[in-house]
């Protein structure tokens, strides 16, 4: 079956789970946890990709990892998603399972990239404006590009605000 389908039904069966015992913030820090090791760790990106480690093995080192710091609930679907042979996915289902959590809160994660490093006034102005007008709570992350020479570049799912000197100059 197409990848495509086949993460948002584990995430969504995951946080069905996840609503019907109200863990779903502590499934949501889980995959957090889960996903910063999978990125932190080139070795183990590779051995939860590869096609030749067998599903057993992954799952061996996955208990290791993650055995007594993640729910029993996060642990049991790693435990079904390795049985069946779906391993590969867990970044994408964990990304599928934010996006659905995201929504159900209404959250809206927003990447804010400035030339310079914003000040904490700045930054509560800038939360502030974008929460009033996207009516949602904005979780900011944010970057600093000296590139954009000055003003902002906003970005928020696939949408970009482009307010920076850079931009002004190009057009």
């Amino acid at each position: 079956m197409n990848e495509r389908k086949v993460s948002p039904r584990y995430a969504k069966a995951i946080y069905s789970l996840a609503k019907e015992s109200n863990i779903q913030d502590t499934i949501l820090n889980d995959f957090t946890l889960i996903l910063k090791t999978i990125a932190d760790s080139k070795e183990f990106s590779n051995l939860v990709e590869s096609p030749i480690v067998s599903s057993m093995k992954k799952y061996e080192v996955f208990k290791e990892i993650f055995e007594d710091s993640i729910s029993d609930t996060t642990y049991s679907f790693i435990k079904l998603l390795t049985e069946k042979s779906r391993e590969n996915l867990i970044d994408d289902i964990a990304i599928e399972f934010e996006l659905i959590y995201n929504e159900a809160n209404n959250r809206l994660p927003v990447v804010i990239y400035s030339a310079v490093e914003l000040d904490d006034d700045a930054k509560s102005q800038i939360q502030l404006k974008l929460s009033e007008w996207t009516k949602k709570t904005i979780l900011s992350e944010y970057k600093v590009d000296p590139s954009l020479k000055g003003g902002l570049k906003i970005k928020i799912s696939d949408w970009v605000f482009d307010a920076s000197v850079q931009n002004q100059l190009d057009k």
